[in-house]
């Protein structure tokens, strides 16, 4: 058996003992794979010694997938055993050689909520972490950063914006979130004016979940389970468990009026829309044991949101027949798009008087 902790590997850093400053990015010529080059000594760097111990050595693999312009890190974190008391059992990827791999564990399917867990915790206010760090910044806001460190002319102006306080960046994050919210209600508006279709809608309630206020935390694809319909999404409430919001357009007619009783009722297309919200509350529940092994959807007595039409315009009669109806319908609420309009607007309020 070969004690593979006497070995020297050449392509391995220490991080905290070696210099960042001589890595870059090298092209390996094989599936748009990238490591880094470290031009000090020589040789790609795949693995980054995170901790040594007498026994144990705690490393991270990085690879970088070339995107285009930019590069998707992916990492796998695993333990070498300096060790010989068992005989190693794992091939490590791209290599001929067995190493005595004591565990790995892979993030290729969870990177990304690796890094916002990284960044989440270096902007948490009470959690120390090192001045010595990185942070990854989103595609979609990297021009924006650039922008305004490049309006800072000077080196010490640009200093100054670094060491700005944590609150600040908060400040500038705020009033980002909260034009870009302003912003997408405007959107909205537009698409009801428009009468957009049912997949323009579902497109922007999906990139908007704050416009539900604090109901929901993410959006799902609903066709993983059976339900076909373009205008559909499962939606995770605050609780943790699965709702779904059923998605029609503005000029649908939510109510009919009745002469002989001057009442108002379910006009046919509500009412279809109703009958369909009961087979896909039934649905979820059949695929309950699905949802939860394969996707990690909990669900539990699901409601359905259905969000179509038009309210603004109602008499007083029919606000009340459609309040009577939301209240006799079981896990099911009908709400206008003026209504999710109103909505957004007070939550765009009182985020400006937080401010």
């Amino acid at each position: 058996m070969v004690d593979f902790s006497s070995f020297n590997f050449s392509d391995e850093f220490i991080v905290g003992k070696e210099n960042f400053d001589g890595l870059e990015i090298r092209d390996t010529g094989k599936n748009n794979f990238h490591y880094f080059y470290d031009r000090t000594r020589g040789g790609l760097i795949k693995h980054f010694i995170l901790e040594e111990r007498p026994q144990v050595t705690t490393l991270c693999e990085v690879t970088l997938i070339n995107k285009g312009e930019k590069f998707t890190p992916r990492l796998r974190i695993w333990k070498r055993s300096k060790t010989t008391k068992k005989a190693s059992t794992v091939k490590v990827i791209d290599t001929d050689k067995y190493e005595n791999v004591k565990a790995v564990v892979a993030l290729d399917d969870c990177h990304e909520n690796f890094w916002l867990l990284i960044n989440y915790l270096s902007g948490v206010q009470g959690i120390d972490v090192p001045a010595q760090k990185f942070s990854l910044i989103k595609n979609v806001d990297r021009d924006f950063v650039q922008k305004v460190v490049t309006s800072f002319r000077t080196p010490a102006e640009q200093q100054l914006l670094v060491e700005a306080k944590k609150d600040d960046v908060k400040n500038l994050y705020a009033a980002v979130t909260h034009a870009k919210n302003k912003r997408a209600l405007e959107d909205l508006e537009k698409l009801v004016a428009d009468n957009a279709t049912e997949g323009l809608f579902q497109s922007w309630f999906q990139a908007n979940t704050w416009a539900f206020g604090i109901d929901y935390l993410e959006v799902y694809d609903t066709s993983r389970i059976g339900i076909h319909s373009d205008s559909d999404f499962i939606a995770k409430s605050l609780d943790q468990y699965a709702d779904l919001i059923e998605l029609k357009r503005p000029n649908m007619p939510l109510l009919l009026h009745d002469p002989s009783h001057d009442d108002y009722y379910p006009s046919s297309d509500l009412s279809k829309v109703i009958g369909q919200s009961v087979h896909y509350l039934h649905t979820m529940e059949s695929n309950r044991s699905m949802l939860q092994e394969e996707d990690e959807i909990t669900v539990l007595k699901p409601r359905i949101k259905i969000i179509a039409g038009l309210t603004d315009q109602f008499s007083d009669k029919q606000k009340r027949a459609l309040r009577l109806l939301n209240n006799g319908l079981h896990g099911i609420e009908i709400i206008s798009y003026d209504q999710v309009i109103a909505r957004a607007k007070k939550l765009i309020e009182l985020y400006s008087l937080a401010d």
